[in-house]
């Protein structure tokens, strides 16, 4: 039996956030797939609770080689590597919790074993019910599209 405050949990009603994004097939789902921009949904863990990938875009997997089904449910550590910087990743995420926005640079690693390099901006917002999530984008450092792409700071 899970608790009232158990991440998995979404607005009280026991199920999944993941299930429910799938089963609600809603906006936030069909925006991330209509993304040529890598996006990884994830869900916003409570104090001392793992965060759980809920959704990764079609673009995710191409960029990471890992399938859907791979990455759901799981944390999204399993793209991390020995390079990657885990005081730069642990700053992302308590940035997104405390102000609801978040951004570093990463090595990230491929299912191959592969690294690269992404600007990650994340942001948190609401899903189905009472759900917060947060949404991160990886922009490429090495490739040129994605570059163009980014928007401009500051």
């Amino acid at each position: 039996m899970k608790s009232d405050d158990d991440p998995t949990r979404s607005d009280g009603s026991g199920a999944p956030l993941h299930a429910l994004l799938k089963a609600d097939s809603n906006a936030v789902v069909g925006f991330a797939e209509a993304l040529a921009l890598p996006m990884l949904l994830t869900q916003a863990p409570g104090p001392g609770q793992p965060s759980v990938v809920l959704h990764a875009n079609a673009a995710l997997c191409r960029l990471s080689g890992y399938e859907p089904e791979a990455l759901v449910g799981a944390s999204p550590k399993l793209l991390y590597g020995a390079e990657t910087d885990p005081v730069a990743a642990r700053g992302f995420r308590i940035d997104m919790e405390r102000s609801g926005v978040g951004f570093a640079t990463l090595i990230l690693y491929r299912r191959s074993g592969k690294p690269y390099e992404v600007f990650l901006l994340g942001g948190r917002l609401r899903g189905p019910g009472a759900a917060v999530m947060f949404a991160s984008f990886a922009y490429r450092l090495s490739d040129p599209a994605y570059i163009a792409a980014a928007p401009p700071l500051g």
